[in-house]
């Protein structure tokens, strides 16, 4: 792998936006990757993949047959526009459209990645903070004020037997927390499908991820008609280019299925869809793009308006794990507060009473 996946979509991105602009200029796919070179960083691992294409293309390979041997870092349907750019004579045209999806793609990731930074780093924050109260304050405290005579609240009891609990087994919380990502990770890989299914219901970022689906499927299947390609091959690229592992296998059956029954599309991915994860009004576009002969378009307006539809959800997250997460923390990080306060002002006026008398 070249990259770790924070950099790769970066770095497939920045590879287009160069080489769409030397093909734009006239220049041929082979002699835009030798002037890509041109720019790299010699410790850059992408020189390793860039020289083999050269190498490749200068033996007779057209550069989307050189592209197939890094599917990790052009995925399938950019192969298939590539493809079909290069045959059709419209390649500049392609990697024009390429560029355009990528970016608004990458765009949306970071605006997502920025919503949801401070609520992130805000639970990480309130759980330490939580933890070492917890574990170290309240007990210390417990401990002056049980000397002291004064009668330990319900609240800082509760906490206190709670921080006796953590410091006494400390080590099984840690072998607890080891054991339930050990289960996570073997569930996973066990039951991937129904893994990403239970995904898609988690309550805060279930609408978000379902947006995101039909902004993906609308655009890449809608950039694969609009190319040329048959609409059952523009499916498997699509399914390519899906984050859900559910809804890649969906795609890939409903394509098989138009194939080799001849099945209505809207309706083969219907009968594959029992999680619903597509919009029912995906469907009634398929169906009435295929009537009207408009389907690349009409696919490509419903990807603006999921943009639109994503962009919102993603600027308002913030707000929702706030409510949903980070108010519920605050109450408990109070709470911890209320019960070192409360017991320490009881002691106080304690203590000015007995000086009065």
């Amino acid at each position: 792998m070249l990259f770790k996946n924070g950099h790769l979509a970066q770095q497939r991105l920045r590879f287009f936006q160069i080489i769409q602009r030397y093909v734009d200029a006239g220049m041929s796919p082979t002699d835009s990757i030798e002037r890509f070179n041109e720019g790299l960083e010699k410790d850059s691992p992408l020189l390793t993949m860039t020289h083999s294409m050269i190498r490749d293309m200068r033996n007779g390979k057209s550069f989307a047959e050189v592209l197939k041997k890094y599917p990790k870092f052009f995925q399938p349907f950019i192969i298939g526009l590539v493809t079909v750019g290069q045959e059709s004579g419209q390649l500049p045209h392609i990697l024009q459209e390429i560029v355009f999806h990528l970016e608004q793609d990458l765009d949306i990731k970071r605006k997502i990645d920025s919503a949801t930074m401070i609520p992130k780093i805000s639970v990480c924050a309130i759980f330490l903070v939580f933890m070492f109260g917890t574990m170290f304050i309240i007990p210390k405290l417990g401990e002056q004020l049980s000397d002291s005579g004064v009668e330990l609240p319900l609240i800082t009891q509760t906490v206190l037997n709670f921080g006796n609990l953590m410091q006494e087994y400390w080590y099984l919380v840690i072998a607890g927390f080891f054991g339930i990502s050990a289960i996570f990770r073997y569930l996973l890989k066990k039951y991937p499908e129904r893994m990403n299914i239970l995904s898609m219901k988690l309550p805060i970022y279930a609408p978000l991820a379902y947006t995101r689906i039909q902004y993906n499927f609308s655009k890449v299947f809608g950039l694969c008609v609009n190319a040329g390609i048959r609409p059952s091959t523009a499916l498997k690229y699509t399914s390519m280019a899906i984050d859900s592992l559910y809804l890649r296998n969906v795609i890939t059956r409903a394509a098989t299925k138009i194939l080799n029954t001849g099945a209505a599309m809207d309706a083969a991915l219907s009968h594959e869809d029992v999680e619903h994860f597509l919009n029912k009004d995906i469907y009634v576009m398929i169906r009435t793009g295929t009537e009207s002969g408009n389907l690349g378009d009409i696919m490509l307006n419903e990807s603006r308006n999921y943009q639109k539809e994503l962009l919102n959800i993603s600027d308002r997250i913030g707000d929702k794990v706030s409510m949903t997460i980070l108010i519920p923390a605050y109450l408990v990080i109070l709470a911890l507060f209320a019960s070192i306060e409360y017991p320490v002002i009881t002691m106080m006026q304690a203590g000015m009473a007995g000086m009065a008398q």
